[in-house]
């Protein structure tokens, strides 16, 4: 009796935590972007096509459009905020940035679902590198830096046709543009956070700077993030859901992922500074002569304060009246919820005895007359504003890391290397920042702690 067959094997079933996405890209895939809510996504390739897929109950991504978007590699692609619209740009070695907007009236799959509305021409003779939309508080801008280390900003005339833009500043990241045989690498990234005014993170050859605005609204180096050993590769600044400080990761040629800190110490409030003069002390009596003392002045309070106030002077708070309840803000730790729904942004207060925001921003104006800081100072001020800290560095890839992105909620990091393999990094209890799990193609996620800490 011959023996049975065996029984062919099953192909294995798909990891839960990967779904396949076949793009239909005919060439190298170099850019892959979701848009706002994460039901989208748009890729790019050296076949010069973009392609955009919209996601579907089943979980799945079906094809929305796809079409030949640039005469040469397509380096990135990146959304705009959907309150603009549904608008892509994209960057190419053509020496080009173009915009596409999606028109609903036009069938998917047809070609022409996406429409260019405009072409911008690099001032350049190297090609784009990189590009970034700035974050929707500060109106429909557009930066990109090309391989001579030329940063240019752009700015929609209109924001509901987006067929016009202006060029509205330009600057240099490298004192003179690479030799044609240097290996290059520039890349740039908008701080995502709608507080702090518009700041721009820009990884230049091996360096890193941040970028912020002057007095006179021009884009000027601030803090340095050192540490590089190599080629920056990518860099990506961490949305800020309410924490007290920022979180920069880069990703370099050394084979290093860092993770990097940024304080404000205009943000540290100082109680000994800040802390008004209770009725009490003006009326303090040396028991010696029996002789009242004359009452002190108020004292400005520190620049720390006068940022914060700065700081506090720009939200935009309606209705109503603190009339000192609900505990404003407290610098001695004293009870108070912070900004009360329905406060005056210009009745806030600070302290139980309740000093008024006009008061504050006078000790501001005091500051300048009497001579405590010079126009030169406070823009020194303004520019190196951040304290930053190099708060974890892991080589775990063996070899160059290529790009680094953090989730929506700035609390997980991913990187990819050349080894193939995508590495999720997160934070335990203790701050200690730890790679989580690892994917790669074929390969199901692999636990890399011993512990469970933030389960």
């Amino acid at each position: 009796m011959a023996s049975a067959a065996p029984a062919e094997s099953k192909p294995p079933k798909p990891s839960s935590y990967t779904i396949p996405v076949s793009t239909g890209h005919e060439d190298l895939l170099h850019g892959v972007a979701y848009d706002f809510y994460g039901q989208r996504i748009a890729t790019c390739s050296s076949d010069q096509r973009i392609k955009v897929f919209d996601a579907t109950e089943t979980g799945e991504w079906k094809e929305n459009d796809a079409w030949r978007a640039h005469d040469a590699n397509i380096s990135k692609i990146a959304w705009a905020h959907p309150s603009f619209g549904q608008i892509i740009a994209s960057c190419s070695f053509d020496r080009t940035v173009k915009i596409f907007e999606e028109q609903e009236s036009e069938p998917k799959s047809s070609g022409r679902r996406w429409r260019r509305m405009s072409r911008m021409i690099g001032d350049t003779r190297g090609a784009i590198c990189d590009i970034s939309f700035a974050p929707a508080a500060v109106g429909l801008k557009l930066a990109y830096i090309s391989s001579d280390g030329v940063v240019q900003i752009q700015e929609a005339m209109e924001t509901h046709a987006v067929s016009r833009w202006t060029s509205v500043d330009e600057f240099r990241v490298v004192s003179a543009a690479p030799s044609r045989e240097t290996e290059t690498s520039f890349c740039l990234t908008y701080c995502p956070s709608r507080w702090g005014g518009e700041q721009l993170l820009v990884g230049a050859m091996d360096k890193v700077r941040i970028y912020r605005h002057d007095s006179n609204g021009k884009f000027q180096p601030a803090e340095e993030l050192r540490g590089h050993k190599g080629l920056v590769r990518d860099v990506s600044w961490a949305p800020n859901l309410g924490r007290s400080y920022h979180l920069i990761a880069t990703a370099c040629k050394d084979g290093y992922v860092r993770i990097f800190r940024l304080t404000d110490p205009r943000m540290t409030f100082s109680p000994t500074a800040s802390r008004p003069v209770s009725r009490s002390r003006h009326r303090n009596f040396n028991m010696d002569d029996e002789k009242p003392q004359q009452p002190q002045p108020l004292q400005p309070p520190t620049s720390h304060f006068s940022g914060l106030a700065r700081e506090i002077s720009n939200l935009s708070v309606g209705g109503g009246s603190t009339s000192g309840r609900g505990g404003g803000m407290t610098p001695g730790g004293a009870s108070g919820s912070g900004l009360v729904p329905g406060a005056n942004a210009g009745n806030f207060s600070a302290g139980g005895s309740g000093i008024a925001l006009s008061i504050v921003n006078s000790f501001e104006k005091a500051e300048d007359s009497m001579g405590v800081l010079t126009v030169e100072e406070q823009e020194s001020r303004e520019l190196h504003g951040f304290h930053v800290e190099e708060i974890a560095a892991f080589n775990d890839h063996g070899r160059e890391v290529w790009r680094v992105e953090w989730n929506p909620s700035g609390t997980v990091l991913s990187s990819a290397g050349d080894d193939g393999k995508i590495r999720l990094w997160r934070a335990d209890r203790t701050m200690r920042w730890k790679c989580m799990s690892v994917m790669g193609s074929g390969w199901k996620p692999t636990r890399r702690r011993e512990d469970d800490d933030d389960e």
